[in-house]
């Protein structure tokens, strides 16, 4: 297990003077809202600005449960990551099981504001928009047809199978593994029974 000076990073001075590297799209999902009714549904969405958390209405987020302090959390961009900080917390802030002042968030790391658990979850479907409105590549055969008939539509569709599903000698090679294992184990059985009998 990793000790807490291995999860910390250096505490910045608490101005915006971060890297311009984008981070990428990201978000905190409570992972347990039984804890109190107001935590139903609760993520916390991560674009490009910093986050606040806190009961205080002055945060960005604003998370009215009694284990949570007025100032309690920022998150914010640094080089390409998504920072957590401690602000002035009374029940801390914790990255996996071990207590922190600042850490760099890694996909599906636990975290607990207080004693609220969160997800850090990437957000690996949203593409930059600069990213969406580049034109797709057209094989040769569809772009011969288009030109012999400039009034047609392409539509691209994702596919509804799995890979799995699209290569049929896949499945078949697991279930035939499973197959020889039962039958030798049924033939030794039988042998075996054969042996003791006589």
């Amino acid at each position: 297990m990793e000790n807490q000076d291995n999860m910390e990073t250096s505490i910045t001075d608490g101005t915006d003077n971060h890297s311009s590297t984008k981070p990428p799209h990201a978000r905190l999902v409570c992972t347990d809202p039984s804890l109190d009714s107001s935590l139903e549904d609760l993520e916390i969405e991560l674009t490009e600005t910093e986050q606040t958390i806190g009961r205080a209405e002055t945060n960005t987020v604003i998370i009215d449960y009694m284990r949570i302090s007025r100032q309690h959390a920022r998150i914010f961009p640094e080089d390409g990551n998504w920072v957590i900080e401690d602000v002035s917390s009374t029940n801390g802030l914790f990255v996996g099981k071990i207590e922190t002042r600042q850490a760099i968030l890694r996909h599906g790391e636990q975290i607990s504001i207080a004693s609220i658990p969160f997800r850090f979850e990437l957000n690996y479907n949203n593409a930059d928009p600069a990213e969406e409105t580049k034109p797709a590549a057209i094989p040769k055969t569809i772009r011969k047809q288009l030109d012999q008939n400039p009034e047609a539509t392409i539509v691209l569709q994702s596919s509804p199978f799995t890979t799995e599903q699209l290569d049929p000698l896949k499945r078949p090679r697991k279930r035939s593994g499973w197959l020889v294992a039962i039958t030798l184990i049924v033939l030794l059985s039988g042998a075996l029974l054969a042996s003791i009998l006589n």
